[in-house]
């Protein structure tokens, strides 16, 4: 795996080059966040997945109403593990493509 650093509103990559993208807590971030919704649409491939897991968690410090659902969220989070369950679903959308496209990590066994 390589891992770069760069301008989610102006990816480096070739137009659909992942079948799989991740995001997690960025695009309330940035000044253009359509950009960069752009550009991941451009670089998945036809029939990949988009996995973006965003909100605005700064709204609570300036909206009742908002500060009230952050509230509930908070309970609701301890009360049923919400972090396990979204870990668990990325997990199982990441096996469906590993089984669907063979992917293999290399291992220490391999000579890694």
């Amino acid at each position: 795996m390589n891992l770069k650093r760069m301008d989610a509103q102006a990816l480096e990559f070739e137009d659909e080059s992942f079948d799989v993208i991740i995001s997690r807590n960025l695009t309330w971030n940035l000044p253009h966040p359509e950009m960069a919704y752009k550009e991941w649409l451009r670089v998945l491939k036809k029939g990949g997945k988009l996995l973006n897991f965003d909100a605005n968690w700064y709204g609570y410090l300036y909206d009742d109403k908002k500060r009230e659902a952050y509230e509930n969220d908070r309970k609701m989070w301890k009360k049923e593990a919400w972090m396990t369950i979204i870990c668990a679903q990325i997990l199982t959308e990441w096996r469906k493509l590993h089984c669907r496209f063979r992917c293999r990590r290399p291992s220490v066994r391999d000579g890694m």
